[in-house]
């Protein structure tokens, strides 16, 4: 889920909704994992696979040598084939699928994997994602959505692959309500546990800083935007959530050094809290043939710094000495009881557009 290129209104908007998925689960990820309420649980997890040669390669190497436990390939992205092989050779690879609708490429646009005739409130005449978040946001249908997202999965299976996940790039579904019922839908038809975050202190800060921080909570005391009840109906349905999630910047300090960015994962790890945590990072390495058309010099070297600060000694001291467990989106799917995982035409109809989220 890369960090969107978009207004602070559309931040807002795309955050206060998934903000409001924040009720208290009645059986949290780690229970039905059978860990304890103090064990810290933690994914670090590899975004946008499939997207370059060398983001597969700096994968590849942080999945054997590293800590990095699981990933997500844009099916969209220019060298899936090169993911498609690594998944051939690593079966035992954790590897999810993650959902692009949307492409913020102008260069390298990403293109769909349905006919442009099936989903044309998703692309250009061409078939290729639009580049504005804003003609996406106010022109995308369910039914397209849908449409396209299973196309992904139905693409990685196609391949190969056997998904032990589905995430969103760009945090595109978690835009509008009825998206995110799209998304559970497909989870739920093909057994594939879909990644929603719980809101918490620390993501809401990770996102709008010390100071935007208070704004949400004054927006959502005045209840705008405010869905909490379908969070309860998400987790009534049997679905799991992650306690925390973390994503960084690609500028952490004025220096934005490789020591720079190491600090700020470390005092992560060394503040882990209880429960599941996932960390998304997006390691691809300098130089690599689409790296300097699909992202600025600043957010490529950040993403060359994560290449190798999750194989850095350092970091892998801290694990072995804070006692925290790595795991893996394959084991969250194992411990999903799917028989109990069920849409109900409530939830169905909690989970709805409301004419702000609508416009």
């Amino acid at each position: 889920m890369t960090p969107l290129k978009m207004t602070g209104f559309l931040t807002l908007l795309l955050m206060t909704f998934i903000a409001n998925f924040s009720t208290a689960s009645a059986r949290t990820m780690a229970e039905a994992l059978g860990y304890s309420p103090g064990d810290k649980l933690l994914i670090v997890h590899a975004d946008d696979l499939g997207c370059s040669d060398s983001a597969n390669e700096a994968a590849a190497d942080l999945f054997r040598s590293g800590i990095v436990t699981s990933g997500s390939v844009m099916m969209s992205g220019f060298e899936v084939d090169g993911m498609r092989a690594f998944a051939e050779a690593h079966p035992e690879a954790d590897l999810g699928v993650h959902l692009a609708l949307t492409s913020e490429w102008s260069q390298l646009r990403g293109k769909a994997i349905s006919p442009a005739s099936e989903i044309a409130s998703l692309v250009s005449g061409d078939g290729f994602f639009r580049t504005s978040t804003w003609l996406f946001l106010l022109g995308a249908t369910p039914e397209h959505v849908g449409r396209e997202i299973r196309a992904q999965v139905q693409a990685a299976l196609s391949m190969g692959m056997n998904p032990s996940h589905i995430d969103t790039h760009e945090g595109s579904i978690f835009f509008r309500p009825s998206w995110m019922l799209e998304y559970l839908k497909l989870a739920r038809d093909f057994k594939i546990p879909p990644m929603v975050p719980r809101w918490s202190e620390e993501l809401k800060r990770n996102f709008f800083g010390t100071f935007g921080a208070p704004l949400i909570d004054a927006l959502d005391g005045v209840g705008l935007f405010s869905v909490r009840e379908r969070l309860q109906a998400v987790e009534d349905s049997g679905f799991l959530l992650l306690d925390h999630l973390y994503m960084f910047p690609s500028r952490v300090s004025s220096a934005n050094d490789y020591d720079s960015r190491k600090s700020f994962y470390k005092r992560l790890l060394v503040d882990l809290k209880p429960g599941v945590t996932q960390v998304i990072i997006h390691p691809m390495y300098k130089g690599g043939r689409y790296g300097g058309m699909l992202f600025s010099n600043e957010d490529e070297t950040c993403r060359d710094h994560e290449a190798y600060i999750f194989r850095d000694p350092e970091i892998l001291a801290i694990l072995q000495a804070t006692g925290v467990r790595l795991i893996t989106w394959r084991e969250i799917q194992q411990a999903y009881d799917w028989s109990k995982v069920e849409l109900s035409p409530e939830t169905s109809s909690i989970l709805r557009d409301n004419p702000v989220q609508s416009f």
